[in-house]
């Protein structure tokens, strides 16, 4: 780098500033995707919570009318 013109240096750093950037940006990306994917497991096992808990109350209702 001591040989190099501070044009060149300044080119080398945009250019490492734009690889980290292209990296940033997958990695943002690939989180958005986690999120989202993480918000649809979560309304998920929100139904199933639901579903569990109704089933447990027609159980309870079932064995109401049985006795």
């Amino acid at each position: 780098m001591a040989d190099m013109t501070n044009e060149q240096v300044l080119a080398l750093i945009r250019e490492k500033m734009s690889e980290k950037n292209a990296v940033i940006q997958e990695q943002q990306a690939q989180i958005d995707e986690l999120e989202s994917q993480l918000a649809a497991l979560r309304e998920r096992l929100a139904k199933a919570e639901q579903a569990s808990s109704m089933r447990e109350s027609l159980i309870e209702d079932i064995a109401k009318a049985l006795d």
